[in-house]
């Protein structure tokens, strides 16, 4: 039945537009965002990208003796700030990317708050995500497998140090991705592939766990085990 169900729920998704994920390398300002001039320590440049729990921005970090640093500041939608289940993911996923140290995971470097809200200050990677290069792709040509095998090798890199991470303790985290699609892989000028957004990840050590009857992620890359209770690093490897 859950096997039947899962096929229905890719035929539904396949006749609709997948739903886009806040990506780091998405560099059109979105329309009518209200955007700060500074966040904290940070001076914006740009929006990003806005998404159903955040917003993201193109900052620059300034220091003295004319120190500047380019990062990527994802901050709580305001209209969440208030919201304890929302805060609650969010700083879910700052406590859990605190742990996340590899080259095909982009870092998170700092966690702190404006104005009640709470933000994220990242590594801004200054490329394309994999769904535009898809794209691209299929209106251009020129596909290369060899390419396409590396890129894919980082991600594949990326998830297994995620899913062999150690928490204080010394157990393994048993972290999930949960939402390992083309938008969540940016890759770097030097051809770097990295692994985005742990917004919805699972892991044992987090306060906040996915509610009854709610189903996280995108239908379109979902395991068929993601429609019942099973959730381990198989979902990701799928």
């Amino acid at each position: 039945l859950v096997w039947r169900l899962a096929i229905r729920l890719r035929e539904g998704a396949g006749r609709t537009r997948p739903q886009r994920a806040c990506s780091m390398s998405i560099d059109e300002a979105p329309p009518s965002v209200a955007v700060p001039e500074r966040i904290g320590r940070f001076v914006v440049d740009r929006p990003l990208g806005r998404g159903g729990m955040s917003r993201t921005y193109r900052c620059t970090l300034e220091g003295m003796g004319g120190f500047r640093k380019l990062v990527l500041l994802k901050m709580l939608a305001p209209e969440h700030s208030r919201d304890d289940h929302f805060r609650r993911m969010f700083l879910d996923e700052a406590h859990l990317s605190a742990h996340l140290v590899h080259p095909n995971i982009a870092q998170v470097f700092e966690v702190g708050e404006e104005l009640g809200v709470p933000w994220l200050a990242m590594e801004y990677v200054a490329g394309p995500d994999l769904a535009r290069v898809s794209k691209r792709l299929r209106t251009q040509g020129g596909r290369h497998c060899g390419h396409a095998a590396r890129l894919f090798a980082d991600v594949c890199r990326g998830l297994d140090a995620a899913h062999r991470v150690r928490g204080g303790d010394g157990r393994r985290m048993g972290v999930v991705h949960r939402d390992v699609s083309l938008g969540n892989v940016v890759v770097s000028p030097e051809g770097v592939a990295k692994l985005i957004d742990f917004g919805i990840a699972w892991s044992r050590v987090k306060a906040n766990t996915t509610d009854v009857g709610v189903l996280k992620g995108k239908l379109h890359y979902m395991a068929p085990e993601q429609l019942t209770e099973t959730v381990d690093h198989r979902l990701d490897i799928y």
